[in-house]
Protein backbone atom coordinates (compact mmCIF):
# COMPACT_ATOMS: atom_id res chain seq x y z
CA UNK A 1 0.00 0.00 0.00
CA UNK A 2 3.16 2.19 0.14
CA UNK A 3 3.83 4.42 2.72
CA UNK A 4 -0.18 5.10 3.59
CA UNK A 5 -2.32 3.88 5.25
CA UNK A 6 -6.09 3.56 4.18
CA UNK A 7 -8.71 4.42 6.40
CA UNK A 8 -11.87 3.28 4.92
CA UNK A 9 -12.87 2.08 1.52
CA UNK A 10 -16.09 1.34 0.22
CA UNK A 11 -16.66 -0.43 -3.08
CA UNK A 12 -19.48 -0.95 -5.26
CA UNK A 13 -20.40 -4.64 -6.20
CA UNK A 14 -22.05 -5.55 -9.73
CA UNK A 15 -23.91 -8.76 -9.95
CA UNK A 16 -25.04 -9.88 -13.19
CA UNK A 17 -28.77 -11.91 -13.87
CA UNK A 18 -28.44 -15.27 -14.53
CA UNK A 19 -28.67 -16.90 -17.70
CA UNK A 20 -26.87 -18.03 -20.50
CA UNK A 21 -28.41 -16.14 -23.67
CA UNK A 22 -25.76 -13.02 -24.93
CA UNK A 23 -27.64 -10.29 -26.50
CA UNK A 24 -25.35 -8.68 -29.15
CA UNK A 25 -25.62 -5.04 -29.10
CA UNK A 26 -25.00 -2.76 -32.59
CA UNK A 27 -22.75 -0.24 -32.40
CA UNK A 28 -18.97 0.33 -32.02
CA UNK A 29 -16.78 -1.07 -29.14
CA UNK A 30 -14.90 1.99 -27.67
CA UNK A 31 -12.45 1.25 -24.13
CA UNK A 32 -13.83 2.74 -20.76
CA UNK A 33 -11.69 1.98 -18.79
CA UNK A 34 -9.04 4.56 -18.10
CA UNK A 35 -5.41 2.98 -17.99
CA UNK A 36 -2.23 4.02 -16.66
CA UNK A 37 -0.48 5.94 -19.48
CA UNK A 38 3.51 5.06 -20.86
CA UNK A 39 5.92 7.78 -19.52
CA UNK A 40 8.32 7.88 -21.51
CA UNK A 41 10.51 10.25 -22.81
CA UNK A 42 9.22 12.96 -25.84
CA UNK A 43 11.43 12.78 -29.06
CA UNK A 44 10.81 16.46 -29.48
CA UNK A 45 12.95 17.56 -26.60
CA UNK A 46 15.62 14.26 -26.75
CA UNK A 47 18.21 16.46 -27.61
CA UNK A 48 17.87 18.95 -25.24
CA UNK A 49 20.65 20.17 -23.15
CA UNK A 50 19.38 19.87 -19.39
CA UNK A 51 21.07 23.07 -17.38
CA UNK A 52 20.57 23.89 -13.41
CA UNK A 53 20.78 27.14 -11.30
CA UNK A 54 24.28 27.35 -9.58
CA UNK A 55 24.46 25.28 -6.26
CA UNK A 56 23.66 27.64 -3.28
CA UNK A 57 24.82 26.95 0.41
CA UNK A 58 21.73 26.62 2.19
CA UNK A 59 22.43 26.99 6.34
CA UNK A 60 19.03 25.86 7.89
CA UNK A 61 16.40 23.65 6.40
CA UNK A 62 14.02 25.53 8.47
CA UNK A 63 10.36 23.68 7.53
CA UNK A 64 9.16 21.07 4.36
CA UNK A 65 11.24 21.84 1.50
CA UNK A 66 13.61 24.58 3.08
CA UNK A 67 11.50 27.35 2.32
CA UNK A 68 7.76 28.34 3.03
CA UNK A 69 7.63 28.43 -0.85
CA UNK A 70 8.80 24.49 -0.80
CA UNK A 71 11.60 25.67 -3.53
CA UNK A 72 15.14 24.42 -2.04
CA UNK A 73 16.11 24.50 -5.88
CA UNK A 74 19.96 23.25 -6.55
CA UNK A 75 21.64 22.85 -2.99
CA UNK A 76 25.64 23.33 -2.12
CA UNK A 77 27.34 19.38 -1.51
CA UNK A 78 30.63 18.53 -1.28
CA UNK A 79 31.01 15.70 -4.43
CA UNK A 80 32.05 13.14 -1.83
CA UNK A 81 30.08 12.54 1.63
CA UNK A 82 30.67 10.11 4.25
CA UNK A 83 29.42 9.50 7.46
CA UNK A 84 30.18 11.52 9.91
CA UNK A 85 27.42 10.21 12.79
CA UNK A 86 24.23 8.19 13.14
CA UNK A 87 22.60 9.18 17.21
CA UNK A 88 19.31 6.78 18.17
CA UNK A 89 16.15 9.06 18.81
CA UNK A 90 14.06 6.06 19.66
CA UNK A 91 10.70 4.73 18.46
CA UNK A 92 10.50 3.52 14.95
CA UNK A 93 8.25 2.53 11.98
CA UNK A 94 6.23 -0.79 12.55
CA UNK A 95 3.16 -1.51 11.53
CA UNK A 96 1.25 0.32 14.40
CA UNK A 97 3.48 2.99 13.83
CA UNK A 98 3.69 5.50 11.21
CA UNK A 99 6.41 8.72 10.55
CA UNK A 100 5.13 10.67 7.91
CA UNK A 101 7.76 13.86 8.13
CA UNK A 102 11.38 14.74 7.21
CA UNK A 103 13.46 16.52 10.21
CA UNK A 104 14.12 20.15 10.46
CA UNK A 105 17.61 22.18 10.67
CA UNK A 106 18.53 25.43 12.18
CA UNK A 107 20.51 26.88 15.02
CA UNK A 108 23.28 24.32 15.01
CA UNK A 109 20.54 22.11 16.09
CA UNK A 110 18.08 18.82 13.90
CA UNK A 111 14.93 18.06 15.42
CA UNK A 112 12.45 15.10 15.08
CA UNK A 113 9.28 14.28 15.78
CA UNK A 114 9.01 10.30 16.65
CA UNK A 115 5.95 8.85 15.56
CA UNK A 116 5.57 8.19 19.70
CA UNK A 117 5.21 12.02 19.49
CA UNK A 118 8.29 13.12 20.95
CA UNK A 119 10.26 15.98 20.12
CA UNK A 120 14.19 15.46 20.33
CA UNK A 121 16.75 18.00 19.27
CA UNK A 122 20.26 16.95 18.36
CA UNK A 123 23.52 18.82 17.75
CA UNK A 124 23.94 19.15 13.55
CA UNK A 125 28.47 19.26 14.31
CA UNK A 126 28.23 15.49 17.16
CA UNK A 127 24.76 14.46 16.79
CA UNK A 128 24.87 14.89 20.49
CA UNK A 129 21.08 14.92 21.84
CA UNK A 130 20.13 17.95 23.39
CA UNK A 131 16.85 17.69 24.70
CA UNK A 132 13.79 15.80 24.13
CA UNK A 133 10.25 16.58 25.04
CA UNK A 134 7.20 14.99 24.84
CA UNK A 135 4.26 16.19 23.13
CA UNK A 136 1.99 13.22 23.51
CA UNK A 137 -1.39 14.39 25.47
CA UNK A 138 -2.26 11.13 26.76
CA UNK A 139 -4.74 9.99 24.30
CA UNK A 140 -4.59 6.19 23.55
CA UNK A 141 -4.40 5.44 20.17
CA UNK A 142 -3.47 2.06 18.89
CA UNK A 143 -2.12 3.85 15.96
CA UNK A 144 0.87 6.07 16.20
CA UNK A 145 1.22 8.61 13.30
CA UNK A 146 3.79 11.19 13.56
CA UNK A 147 2.87 15.11 12.79
CA UNK A 148 5.52 17.42 12.19
CA UNK A 149 7.90 20.37 12.30
CA UNK A 150 8.83 23.97 11.03
CA UNK A 151 10.96 26.45 12.53
CA UNK A 152 10.40 30.06 12.22
CA UNK A 153 11.53 33.41 14.24
CA UNK A 154 12.97 31.79 16.64
CA UNK A 155 10.60 28.83 17.40
CA UNK A 156 9.52 25.08 16.70
CA UNK A 157 6.05 24.64 15.58
CA UNK A 158 4.92 21.11 16.46
CA UNK A 159 1.99 19.85 14.37
CA UNK A 160 0.22 16.58 16.43
CA UNK A 161 -2.38 13.69 15.10
CA UNK A 162 -4.04 14.81 18.57
CA UNK A 163 -5.38 17.92 17.02
CA UNK A 164 -2.75 20.20 19.37
CA UNK A 165 -0.54 22.86 17.77
CA UNK A 166 2.77 23.74 20.06
CA UNK A 167 5.19 26.04 19.87
CA UNK A 168 8.36 25.47 21.70
CA UNK A 169 11.91 27.43 22.72
CA UNK A 170 14.10 25.35 20.17
CA UNK A 171 17.11 26.39 22.74
CA UNK A 172 15.28 23.77 25.48
CA UNK A 173 12.33 22.66 24.85
CA UNK A 174 10.49 24.89 26.53
CA UNK A 175 6.61 25.22 25.54
CA UNK A 176 6.05 29.10 24.75
CA UNK A 177 2.23 28.03 23.89
CA UNK A 178 -0.31 25.38 22.38
CA UNK A 179 -3.67 25.64 20.65
CA UNK A 180 -6.09 23.15 20.24
CA UNK A 181 -7.67 22.82 16.82
CA UNK A 182 -9.96 20.33 17.18
CA UNK A 183 -8.96 17.44 14.37
CA UNK A 184 -6.13 15.45 13.76
CA UNK A 185 -3.37 16.90 11.69
CA UNK A 186 -0.51 14.76 10.66
CA UNK A 187 1.04 17.47 8.18
CA UNK A 188 3.61 19.38 8.82
CA UNK A 189 3.20 23.40 9.35
CA UNK A 190 4.28 25.96 7.11
CA UNK A 191 5.78 29.03 8.62
CA UNK A 192 5.90 32.73 6.60
CA UNK A 193 5.27 36.22 7.99
CA UNK A 194 4.92 35.56 11.57
CA UNK A 195 1.65 33.35 10.69
CA UNK A 196 1.45 29.45 11.10
CA UNK A 197 -0.30 27.41 8.71
CA UNK A 198 -1.79 23.82 9.74
CA UNK A 199 -3.78 22.14 7.52
CA UNK A 200 -5.86 19.28 9.49
CA UNK A 201 -7.26 16.06 8.23
CA UNK A 202 -11.14 17.34 8.19
CA UNK A 203 -9.63 19.03 4.94
CA UNK A 204 -9.33 22.52 7.61
CA UNK A 205 -6.57 25.17 6.73
CA UNK A 206 -6.05 26.81 10.46
CA UNK A 207 -3.92 30.10 10.61
CA UNK A 208 -2.45 30.65 13.78
CA UNK A 209 -0.40 34.06 15.26
CA UNK A 210 2.93 32.47 15.41
CA UNK A 211 3.79 34.46 18.45
CA UNK A 212 0.42 33.38 20.80
CA UNK A 213 -1.24 30.55 18.71
CA UNK A 214 -4.22 32.42 18.44
CA UNK A 215 -6.95 32.03 15.55
CA UNK A 216 -6.08 34.98 12.89
CA UNK A 217 -8.26 33.24 10.08
CA UNK A 218 -9.72 29.83 8.88
CA UNK A 219 -10.56 28.33 5.29
CA UNK A 220 -12.50 25.14 4.51
CA UNK A 221 -12.55 22.44 1.33
CA UNK A 222 -14.51 19.81 1.21
CA UNK A 223 -14.51 16.87 3.79
CA UNK A 224 -13.71 13.38 2.33
CA UNK A 225 -15.40 10.40 4.38
CA UNK A 226 -12.71 8.59 2.88
CA UNK A 227 -8.74 9.00 2.63
CA UNK A 228 -5.06 8.33 3.59
CA UNK A 229 -2.77 8.92 6.17
CA UNK A 230 -0.92 11.79 5.59
CA UNK A 231 -1.10 15.30 3.97
CA UNK A 232 0.50 18.24 2.27
CA UNK A 233 1.81 21.11 3.84
CA UNK A 234 0.76 24.25 2.27
CA UNK A 235 3.40 26.56 0.43
CA UNK A 236 3.27 30.56 0.79
CA UNK A 237 4.70 32.92 -1.44
CA UNK A 238 4.31 36.50 -2.75
CA UNK A 239 1.60 37.17 0.32
CA UNK A 240 -0.24 34.06 -1.08
CA UNK A 241 -0.65 30.66 0.42
CA UNK A 242 -1.62 27.53 -1.64
CA UNK A 243 -3.11 25.10 -0.15
CA UNK A 244 -4.32 21.63 -0.76
CA UNK A 245 -6.55 19.05 0.20
CA UNK A 246 -7.74 14.98 0.31
CA UNK A 247 -10.52 16.21 -1.71
CA UNK A 248 -8.45 16.82 -4.45
CA UNK A 249 -8.96 20.80 -4.70
CA UNK A 250 -5.94 23.50 -4.23
CA UNK A 251 -6.94 27.01 -3.46
CA UNK A 252 -4.85 29.90 -3.59
CA UNK A 253 -6.36 32.16 -0.45
CA UNK A 254 -4.51 35.76 0.61
CA UNK A 255 -1.93 34.95 3.76
CA UNK A 256 -2.80 38.43 5.63
CA UNK A 257 -6.55 37.42 6.11
CA UNK A 258 -7.65 34.14 3.85
CA UNK A 259 -9.48 36.45 0.86
CA UNK A 260 -10.33 34.14 -2.23
CA UNK A 261 -7.89 34.45 -4.95
CA UNK A 262 -8.99 31.07 -6.95
CA UNK A 263 -9.13 27.39 -6.97
CA UNK A 264 -9.36 24.50 -9.00
CA UNK A 265 -9.71 20.54 -8.12
CA UNK A 266 -6.78 17.52 -9.70
CA UNK A 267 -8.96 14.94 -10.31
CA UNK A 268 -8.25 12.46 -12.70
CA UNK A 269 -8.57 8.92 -11.77
CA UNK A 270 -6.41 6.15 -13.26
CA UNK A 271 -6.85 2.72 -13.06
CA UNK A 272 -9.46 0.42 -11.61
CA UNK A 273 -7.71 -0.51 -8.80
CA UNK A 274 -9.43 0.66 -5.12
CA UNK A 275 -6.89 3.44 -4.95
CA UNK A 276 -7.89 5.05 -8.26
CA UNK A 277 -11.13 6.40 -7.04
CA UNK A 278 -8.81 8.57 -4.52
CA UNK A 279 -7.65 11.57 -5.46
CA UNK A 280 -5.86 13.24 -2.64
CA UNK A 281 -3.31 15.39 -2.37
CA UNK A 282 -0.60 14.69 -0.51
CA UNK A 283 2.80 15.91 -2.21
CA UNK A 284 3.06 19.81 -0.94
CA UNK A 285 2.67 22.39 -3.93
CA UNK A 286 5.39 23.98 -5.27
CA UNK A 287 6.13 27.68 -6.32
CA UNK A 288 8.65 29.34 -8.12
CA UNK A 289 8.44 33.06 -9.63
CA UNK A 290 4.51 33.10 -10.64
CA UNK A 291 4.12 29.44 -11.29
CA UNK A 292 2.38 27.03 -8.82
CA UNK A 293 3.25 23.25 -9.74
CA UNK A 294 0.83 20.72 -8.16
CA UNK A 295 0.73 16.75 -8.20
CA UNK A 296 -1.69 14.22 -7.05
CA UNK A 297 -1.72 10.49 -6.14
CA UNK A 298 -4.17 9.12 -9.27
CA UNK A 299 -2.57 11.00 -12.49
CA UNK A 300 -2.45 14.53 -12.53
CA UNK A 301 0.06 16.85 -12.43
CA UNK A 302 -0.49 20.68 -12.92
CA UNK A 303 1.20 23.81 -13.31
CA UNK A 304 -0.60 26.70 -12.76
CA UNK A 305 -0.63 30.99 -12.90
CA UNK A 306 0.33 31.86 -9.64
CA UNK A 307 -1.76 35.22 -9.67
CA UNK A 308 -4.93 34.01 -11.74
CA UNK A 309 -4.67 30.05 -11.51
CA UNK A 310 -4.36 29.86 -15.30
CA UNK A 311 -3.85 26.23 -15.96
CA UNK A 312 -0.27 26.75 -18.11
CA UNK A 313 0.02 22.54 -18.34
CA UNK A 314 -1.29 19.41 -17.54
CA UNK A 315 0.52 16.08 -17.31
CA UNK A 316 -1.03 12.61 -16.58
CA UNK A 317 1.78 11.92 -13.52
CA UNK A 318 1.23 10.54 -9.99
CA UNK A 319 3.12 11.00 -7.15
CA UNK A 320 3.20 11.49 -3.36
CA UNK A 321 6.82 13.23 -3.33
CA UNK A 322 7.15 17.04 -3.86
CA UNK A 323 8.16 18.23 -7.14
CA UNK A 324 11.63 19.43 -7.35
CA UNK A 325 11.74 22.40 -9.43
CA UNK A 326 15.18 24.04 -10.86
CA UNK A 327 16.19 25.49 -13.71
CA UNK A 328 14.42 24.94 -16.64
CA UNK A 329 13.22 21.10 -15.26
CA UNK A 330 11.34 20.01 -12.76
CA UNK A 331 12.08 16.44 -11.12
CA UNK A 332 9.90 13.84 -9.78
CA UNK A 333 9.29 10.93 -8.69
CA UNK A 334 6.03 8.83 -9.47
CA UNK A 335 4.21 6.52 -7.67
CA UNK A 336 5.37 3.64 -9.76
CA UNK A 337 8.90 4.18 -9.06
CA UNK A 338 9.82 6.48 -12.20
CA UNK A 339 12.52 9.85 -11.90
CA UNK A 340 11.66 11.58 -14.29
CA UNK A 341 12.35 14.91 -15.82
CA UNK A 342 9.91 17.38 -17.05
CA UNK A 343 10.78 20.72 -19.00
CA UNK A 344 8.99 23.60 -17.14
CA UNK A 345 7.46 25.55 -19.60
CA UNK A 346 6.07 22.67 -22.01
CA UNK A 347 5.69 19.95 -19.66
CA UNK A 348 7.33 17.31 -22.27
CA UNK A 349 9.61 14.57 -20.34
CA UNK A 350 13.29 14.59 -21.04
CA UNK A 351 14.32 11.16 -19.45
CA UNK A 352 12.70 8.89 -17.28
CA UNK A 353 14.20 6.43 -14.96
CA UNK A 354 12.88 3.40 -13.80
CA UNK A 355 14.23 3.14 -9.52
CA UNK A 356 12.92 -0.33 -9.44
CA UNK A 357 16.21 -1.12 -11.80
CA UNK A 358 18.30 0.69 -9.54
CA UNK A 359 18.42 -1.51 -6.74
CA UNK A 360 19.66 -4.78 -7.92
CA UNK A 361 19.06 -6.58 -4.70
CA UNK A 362 15.64 -6.36 -4.78
CA UNK A 363 14.19 -9.65 -4.39
CA UNK A 364 11.55 -9.57 -7.66
CA UNK A 365 7.86 -10.19 -4.77
CA UNK A 366 9.29 -6.92 -3.15
CA UNK A 367 7.18 -4.38 -2.60
CA UNK A 368 9.39 -0.90 -3.01
CA UNK A 369 8.58 2.54 -2.91
CA UNK A 370 11.05 5.35 -3.22
CA UNK A 371 10.89 9.12 -2.13
CA UNK A 372 12.32 12.22 -3.40
CA UNK A 373 14.33 14.01 -5.10
CA UNK A 374 16.50 16.38 -3.37
CA UNK A 375 18.71 18.34 -5.90
CA UNK A 376 22.31 18.33 -4.50
CA UNK A 377 26.12 19.29 -5.41
CA UNK A 378 24.66 18.49 -9.15
CA UNK A 379 22.78 15.25 -8.38
CA UNK A 380 19.63 13.86 -7.65
CA UNK A 381 19.38 11.97 -4.38
CA UNK A 382 16.31 9.71 -3.72
CA UNK A 383 15.82 7.11 -1.02
CA UNK A 384 13.82 3.67 -1.03
CA UNK A 385 11.58 1.58 1.47
CA UNK A 386 14.23 -0.89 1.93
CA UNK A 387 16.83 1.79 3.13
CA UNK A 388 18.96 2.61 0.11
CA UNK A 389 19.64 6.14 -1.20
CA UNK A 390 20.63 6.19 -4.70
CA UNK A 391 22.42 9.44 -6.48
CA UNK A 392 21.07 10.26 -10.05
CA UNK A 393 22.39 12.90 -12.97
CA UNK A 394 19.95 15.26 -13.69
CA UNK A 395 21.53 16.41 -16.68
CA UNK A 396 20.90 12.24 -18.45
CA UNK A 397 18.99 10.28 -15.85
CA UNK A 398 21.62 7.86 -15.28
CA UNK A 399 22.27 6.13 -12.28
CA UNK A 400 25.56 7.26 -10.37
CA UNK A 401 25.83 5.47 -6.90
CA UNK A 402 23.83 3.38 -4.89
CA UNK A 403 24.39 3.19 -0.78
CA UNK A 404 22.95 1.60 2.19
CA UNK A 405 21.54 4.09 4.61
CA UNK A 406 19.78 1.27 7.27
CA UNK A 407 18.74 -2.33 7.03
CA UNK A 408 15.08 -0.92 8.49
CA UNK A 409 14.28 0.98 5.41
CA UNK A 410 13.26 5.18 5.08
CA UNK A 411 9.78 6.71 5.24
CA UNK A 412 10.95 10.39 4.44
CA UNK A 413 13.17 11.47 2.20
CA UNK A 414 16.52 13.45 3.48
CA UNK A 415 17.08 16.67 4.54
CA UNK A 416 20.51 19.09 4.14
CA UNK A 417 21.71 21.63 6.17
CA UNK A 418 25.17 23.40 6.35
CA UNK A 419 27.05 20.67 3.90
CA UNK A 420 25.56 17.47 5.33
CA UNK A 421 22.96 15.16 4.57
CA UNK A 422 20.77 14.10 6.88
CA UNK A 423 19.00 10.53 6.93
CA UNK A 424 15.94 9.48 9.27
CA UNK A 425 15.16 6.10 9.24
CA UNK A 426 12.46 3.27 9.97
CA UNK A 427 14.35 2.02 12.92
CA UNK A 428 14.69 5.69 14.90
CA UNK A 429 18.12 6.85 13.92
CA UNK A 430 19.44 9.89 12.11
CA UNK A 431 22.17 9.37 9.99
CA UNK A 432 24.16 12.26 9.03
CA UNK A 433 27.25 12.29 5.90
CA UNK A 434 28.88 15.38 5.53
Amino acid sequence: MRRFALLALLLPVLTACGGSDKVVLDGTREQVLHTKPLIKPDPEIANMQVTLPAPVEVKEWNQIGAFADHAPQHIKLADKVTPAWDRSVGGGVSEDERLLNPPVVGGGKLFVLTPESVVVALDVKTGKRVWKKSVDNGIDDELKVSGGLALGGGTLFVTTPFGTVYALNPNNGDQIWETEIGAPVRAAPTVADGRVFVVSHDNRLHVLSATDGSLVWAHSGIEEGIGLLGGAAPAVSKGIVLVTYSSGEIFALRAEDGKYIWNDALSVRIGTDPFSSLTDILAPPVVIGNVVYAVNLTGQMVVFDLQTGRRIWTKELSSASMPLVAGPFTFLVTQDNKLVAVHRERGQIRWVLDLDSVDTDKDDDEVVYWMGPLLVGDRLIVVSSNGYAASVSPYTGKPLSLVKISGSGLSVPPVVADGTLFFYTNNGKVVAYR
